[in-house]
């Protein structure tokens, strides 16, 4: 008895699942143990991998269903690969085998060429990230020169506003002065 596994590396197919659609279409032409109960173990005997080869043959020539079932109710049958199912174990661990290699070695090829990209694109922000890093500098320059010349214009704004003050002052003792010198003015003390 075949396996599902077991058809669909003889008949070539990408997806077990694609033996498992062409059962349930074609189940009226099959034996019981192809189609079995929900939770059930399906198994092909010789006679279903040849309903198969005729379905195999005829869905790679573009054939309908339609037409496929009509070919299997008149008797048609493809020819089925004689191939002993113990013989498949060990193609299908062959198979599985290539198949990780040929994925292996095209990821690593993958793997290599990001690589490849990444170093490209490392290359060239190199300069971009190292002027970057000395604009970044020269920022920080430039902040800690503002923060002088506001401390330094703050210092300056508050001895303007303190001789301000003073001028004012002075002005006002210059005028009672004068005041006082011409008589204009008493002082209270006086």
């Amino acid at each position: 008895m075949y396996t599902t596994k077991h058809a669909q590396i003889i008949f070539r197919v990408a997806s077990s699942q694609t033996i498992r659609n062409w059962a349930k279409e074609f189940e009226e032409y099959l034996s019981p143990t192809a189609t079995p109960e929900k939770g059930g173990t399906r198994l092909f005997t010789k006679e279903d991998m040849e309903v198969f080869a005729l379905i195999s043959d005829l869905s790679s020539q573009n054939t309908s269903f339609v037409e496929i079932h009509a070919a299997l109710k008149s008797g048609q049958r493809g020819k089925a690969p004689n191939i002993n199912p113990d013989d498949l174990d060990g193609l299908a661990a062959g198979e599985i085998e290539m198949q990780l290699s040929t994925e292996l070695d095209e990821t690593r090829t993958l793997a290599n060429k990001l690589q490849a990209e990444l170093d490209t694109l490392k290359e060239q922000f190199q300069p971009i990230k190292e002027e970057n890093i000395r604009l970044q500098t020269q920022i920080e320059d430039k902040d800690l020169r503002i923060n002088e010349l506001n401390q330094q214009l703050k210092d300056a704004q508050a001895r303007v506003e303190k001789l301000a003050e003073e001028k004012g002052d002075a002005y006002v003792r210059g005028i009672m002065d004068a005041m006082k010198r011409n008589g204009t003015f008493k002082d209270d003390e006086d």
